[in-house]
């Protein structure tokens, strides 16, 4: 597995508040990626466009297939290795699902209250289970988050050396310290499970958890 780097950010929505002004980082995820076999990289740097400097207001509903997917031309995704019905093949929009991933974590690392997610139907190589989030035209399948906060978050997603990074960046700091746990998977019956949980912490005490998802995958 990739290792995971998780720190602080967010999208959609809008404020007052100038560019430059969103420096407090609330949560971030960085994921690697092959160049130069498909067009994943094409597909990535696409979705980065539509998500790079998005705003999230309070009480605001992010949809990664409304802010992202829809609003691509058609015929401007090309074909690169993607998970079709658990198997890997070339599809339009090859690694889309690794930028709604590497959102997903950045979004529970800034604390965003997630209304729908997906498990992939098998494990991906550039997060570890229960952090990766699926998303899908044909069959509706969204990432959809919420900001709970009290501050407008905007989106950062750079993609540089071959690494894809997200964050939710605020004009303050953020109130609580996260810290992401993905128990490692347990093998039982031909199928790896995992429970994710989300840790809040202030001046250094855990405050309190939660159970963010108990996913399951086939195991190889």
């Amino acid at each position: 597995m990739k290792k995971l780097l998780l720190l602080g950010l967010l999208l959609l929505g809008g404020g007052p508040a100038a560019a430059e002004d969103f420096v407090h980082c609330w949560g971030s995820c960085t994921t690697s990626f092959q160049t130069g076999l498909d067009a994943r990289e094409h597909n990535i740097l696409l979705a980065v466009e539509k998500l790079d400097g998005c705003r999230l207001g309070p009480e605001t509903e992010f949809s990664f297939l409304e802010t992202v997917t829809r609003q691509l031309k058609p015929g401007a995704l090309g074909y690169a290795s993607s998970l079709v019905e658990g198997r890997r093949r070339p599809a339009p929009g090859g690694g889309l699902c690794q930028v709604s991933s590497t959102l997903y974590c950045a979004a529970l690392a800034a604390g965003l209250q997630i209304q729908e997610r997906h498990p992939h139907s098998s494990l991906v190589g550039y997060l570890p289970p229960g952090l990766d989030a699926a998303v899908s035209t044909e069959a509706w399948t969204d990432l959809r988050f919420r900001n709970r906060q009290a501050a407008t978050l905007q989106i950062r997603a750079r993609v540089q050396a071959a690494a894809l990074s997200i964050g939710f960046y605020g004009t303050e700091t953020p109130e609580w310290e996260i810290r992401l746990k993905a128990s490692p998977p347990e093998k039982r019956a031909g199928w790896f499970y995992t429970v994710t949980r989300r840790d809040y912490f202030r001046a250094g005490r855990e405050a309190f958890s939660e159970i963010i998802s108990r996913d399951r995958y086939p195991a190889p």
